[in-house]
C-alpha cells in the first residue's frame, strides 16, 4: 500500500580538495556514448573543481550515499536542487531490511532466500536478480551501519494487514517515534558533517554529466544564480528521486495522460538523474512501475485531505465517464494497487454518495485513520473543490459531471438493489462494504489514481553501477533510490514487503558508496 502511513505499525513496536582515497576510481567496462554535459559546457563555466564523489540528491538514498562515502574517507560534494535537504523521504516512515541487529534483538530472524522469493515472485520475476540479492543480503548491514552512526533503530511488530510485514524497522528520537527525516536522515547528516568530508550545496542542480575516455568523470552543476560549475569526480552517485514531477517522462512510459494521477509529496522530482544517464547510453528497467497509494480525490494537494479519508479511501458506488460502474469498488479496502490501475485507465471516475453519508462523515470532523489524521473541513472542501459536485437530483448531478442522466440513474438504482439484496452479482463487492445512495442532495467526487513516486528507472548491477544497453556497467556512474529501478517490475510489493521503498533507498545508497569508494586490495 503506502509507505507514509505506517506510524501505527512503528509506534506499536517496542569540497574541493585532493582525494582521501587511494582506490576510488571508476570501475566497469561499459562506455558512456556521449557527453550530455556538452550543452552545459557551452555556457560559461564559473568554476572547475575536483572531489572524490558527487552525490546528486539528499533524500534517504542520497543521505546514505553521502554519509557512507564520507565515512569511508571520500571528499564528497552533495548537490540538492531544492532549498532544503531531505526531499520527500523526510516525510516517510520506516524502512524494510532483512535481519538488522535491532530485529535480531527482538528475537526475529528471517530466511534470506524466502525474502528474495517474496519480492521476486510478487514482481512477476521481473526484478533484476543481482540488485535484489544485494538488497536482501546487505540491507541489514546498511541499517546496522546507520545505527552505529547515531540512528535509533527499533523493530516493528506484525500488523493486521499482513503478518508478513515484519521486515520493517522504524526510528525514534530520544525514544519517541519519528519520521525518517528526523529519525533517520538528520542523524546521518550530523555524522556526515562531523567528518569534515561533505560539502552540501543547496539550490544547486546537476545539469549534465561529464564524460571523458568512455566513463563518467563528473557533473555540471548550476546554482540558483545560474552559475555553472564543472565538478570533476571519480564517481557520480545519482539519487534525484525519480521522475514523478515530469509530465513528459510519465506519459512516455505510462502511455496515459498525466492528469489522471495524483502524486503526493514534494515537487522537483523531474527525472534529472535518469534523463542525463540515458543521454550517455544508460538503459532503463521497469519505467512504468509506480508506488501506488490508496487513490485520491481530484485537486487534493496533500494526501491527508479530508476528502480522501471520508470519501476517496472508502467504498462507494463509482461511475466512469459514461455514467457506468466499471470495477469492484471494494478494492479500496482489499487491493488498493489494483484499484488504482482501474481508476488510471478511465477517462474519469466519480464516487457517488448521498447526503446521509456526508452528514455522518461531517459530524466526525477530523478522521483518525491509524497513522495520521485528516486535515480540513469536509463541507468546505466539498464546496470549494471544482471536482466535487452536489445536486438535488441524480439527473442534475449527471449534468454536472457530464454523463447520461439515464445511465447514472440506472447505475444508482441497480446498486441500491444490490445493497438491499446483500449481493453484488455484477462485480462481487462485499455487501458489508456497500452503502445505498438514497437521500438527496447527492454528491459526486472525482477520483484519481494516486502514487507517492515512480519506482522504475535506471538498471544497475548488484554494486549499483548503472548499466548500458548491453547490460555492462558505465564507468563512474551509480544510481540508488528511485533513480534505480532494478528492484521492481510490477509495482510496490506492500502486501509482502512493506517498507521496501525506503529500505531500498537506504541500502542502495549505502552500497553505491561502498562500490564507488572501494579501495584496491
Amino acid at each position: 500500500r503506502r509507505e507514509f502511513l505506517t506510524a501505527s505499525l512503528l509506534a506499536g513496536a517496542a569540497l574541493a580538495g585532493g582525494s582521501a582515497l587511494a582506490g576510488c576510481s571508476p570501475s566497469g567496462s561499459g562506455e558512456a556514448k556521449r557527453d550530455p554535459g556538452s550543452e552545459a559546457s557551452k555556457v560559461d563555466i564559473s568554476a572547475e573543481e575536483t572531489c572524490d564523489i558527487v552525490v546528486c540528491g539528499t533524500g534517504t538514498a542520497g543521505t546514505f550515499a553521502a554519509a557512507r562515502a564520507a565515512d569511508l574517507g571520500a571528499k564528497v560534494i552533495c548537490l540538492e536542487k531544492k532549498g532544503a535537504r531531505g526531499g520527500t523521504s523526510q516525510f516517510t516512515e520506516g524502512l524494510a531490511c532483512v535481519n538488522s541487529s535491532a530485529t535480531k534483538r527482538a528475537g526475529a530472524e528471517f530466511d534470506k532466500q524466502e525474502a528474495y522469493m517474496k519480492i521476486m515472485q510478487y514482481e512477476d520475476w521481473g526484478s533484476l536478480s543481482d540488485p535484489l540479492r544485494a538488497y536482501v543480503d546487505r540491507s541489514g548491514e546498511a541499517v546496522d551501519w546507520a545505527e552505529s552512526k547515531g540512528v535509533e533503530i527499533i523493530p516493528t511488530n506484525p500488523i493486521n494487514m499482513s503478518d508478513e510485514i515484519t521486515y520493517v524497522n522504524g526510528t525514534t528520537v530520544n525514544g519517541e517515534y519519528a519520521l525518517n527525516g528526523k529519525g533517520l536522515n538528520d542523524p546521518l547528516w550530523t555524522y556526515a558533517e562531523s567528518t569534515g568530508n561533505v560539502d552540501l550545496r543547496l539550490e544547486t542542480a546537476m545539469t549534465g554529466l561529464v564524460v571523458e575516455g568512455g566513463a563518467v568523470t563528473g557533473v555540471y552543476a548550476t546554482d540558483a544564480s545560474g552559475n555553472v560549475a564543472k565538478i570533476n569526480a571519480k564517481a557520480v552517485i545519482l539519487a534525484t528521486g525519480g521522475f514523478c514531477s515530469n509530465q513528459e517522462m510519465f506519459e512516455q512510459f505510462m502511455g496515459i495522460p498525466y492528469d489522471r494521477i495524483l502524486f503526493y509529496g514534494l515537487d522537483g522530482r523531474d527525472g534529472d538523474g535518469i534523463r542525463f544517464s540515458r543521454e550517455v547510453g544508460a538503459t532503463l528497467h521497469a519505467p512504468a512501475s509506480l508506488m501506488y497509494t490508496f487513490g485520491g480525490a481530484a485537486n487534493t494537494a496533500e494526501m491527508n485531505n479530508v476528502l480522501n479519508g471520508a470519501i476517496a479511501w472508502e467504498v462507494h458506488l463509482t461511475v466512469n465517464q459514461d455514467g457506468q460502474r466499471f470495477y469492484d469498488e471494494g478494492l479500496a479496502y482489499t487491493d488498493p494497487t489494483t484499484r488504482n490501475i482501474a481508476l488510471l485507465n478511465q477517462q474519469a471516475a466519480y464516487a457517488i454518495v448521498d447526503s446521509a453519508y456526508i452528514g455522518e462523515m461531517a459530524a466526525i470532523g477530523d478522521i483518525d485513520y491509524g497513522s495520521g489524521v485528516t486535515t480540513g473541513d469536509l463541507m468546505e472542501n466539498l464546496e470549494q473543490n471544482p471536482d466535487c459536485h452536489v445536486a438535488d437530483s441524480l439527473s442534475e448531478l449527471a449534468s454536472a459531471i457530464e454523463v447520461d442522466p439515464e445511465k447514472l440513474e440506472d447505475a444508482v438504482s441497480t446498486y441500491n438493489s444490490y445493497v438491499a439484496a446483500g449481493e453484488d452479482p455484477e462485480f462481487g463487492v462485499n455487501p458489508a462494504f456497500m452503502t445505498a445512495v438514497e437521500k438527496a442532495p447527492f454528491y459526486a467526487v472525482r477520483l484519481k489514481a494516486s502514487s507517492y513516486t515512480t519506482l522504475g528507472g535506471l538498471a544497475s548491477d548488484g554494486e549499483m553501477r548503472v548499466l548500458d544497453n548491453d547490460m555492462k556497467p558505465i564507468g563512474g556512474l551509480y544510481a540508488c533510490g528511485t533513480d534505480n529501478g532494478s528492484l521492481y517490475y510490477r509495482d510496490y510489493p506492500m502486501s509482502v514487503f512493506g517498507g521496501l521503498g525506503q529500505g531500498w533507498c537506504a541500502t542502495s545508497g549505502y552500497l553505491a558508496a561502498n562500490s564507488a569508494c572501494a579501495t584496491s586490495a
